[in-house]
């Protein structure tokens, strides 16, 4: 879930419908007032903020967010100058992007950083628990042992939060060192129908057979 604060009705209404055909849920608000209120009450995976907000500017909220939470934070800005940047990094902004910017490169920094960021040793959730540095899951405290490309494709879902993963991306994940591998879409299957048994059938969602998500909910 990402939180973006954009007060300029024409760029959100370019912003949004791009990051959401990405498979982004997005709550928008127009000032910074209201965005407060959500950054008091709720945690998101990613925050893009305008500087200049009326009421509560994205600097003030940069600050809030940091004293609750670790989560990226993009700044969005006509401002370009080095000074501008410097004030944006020393409120503990993660990423800079000057307006105009190219959608497409908001999707990347967005991306990569939440990749970043997004860095466990244990992670709960439902009834496992999965050891990311032991390369290890217990389930109702047995253990499940998985082969090494179904835990490179359970640790990629799970890194997600709930996003999609593209089926590619899978595949290039698993093996991007292998050119002369050419069933990697039949392999896929089986891989991902061996963890679905092994960890919970609707562990995984399949969405138009193109995109994969970790199940939000038991």
């Amino acid at each position: 879930m990402i939180l973006y604060a954009e007060d300029t009705k024409e760029i959100a209404e370019s912003v949004i419908p791009y990051l959401e055909a990405e498979w982004f849920s997005i709550d928008r608000y127009d000032h910074g007032e209201k965005a407060l209120q959500a950054i008091l009450n709720k945690r998101y995976d990613c925050y893009i903020l305008d500087i200049m907000l009326p009421w509560v500017d994205g600097q003030e909220l940069c600050q809030h967010i940091r004293a609750k939470t670790s989560s990226p934070i993009i700044m969005t800005t006509a401002r370009w100058t080095i000074d501008d940047k410097s004030d944006a990094y020393s409120y503990w902004a993660d990423d800079y992007l000057v307006k105009p910017f190219a959608l497409q490169e908001l999707v990347l920094r967005m991306n990569a950083i939440i990749k970043r960021t997004n860095v466990w040793d244990t992670v709960v959730f439902w009834n496992l628990t999965v050891y990311i540095d032991e390369n290890r899951i217990t389930k109702s405290w047995k253990e499940i042992v998985l082969p090494l490309k179904e835990w490179l494709i359970f640790i990629e879902l799970i890194e997600a939060r709930g996003m999609v993963v593209n089926r590619s991306q899978l595949i290039d994940t698993l093996w991007w060192s292998d050119a002369l591998f050419d069933n990697n879409d039949n392999k896929l299957d089986v891989y991902i129908s061996n963890l679905r048994k092994k960890i919970w059938k609707q562990f995984i969602e399949t969405i138009k057979w193109v995109w994969y998500r970790m199940h939000q909910e038991s």
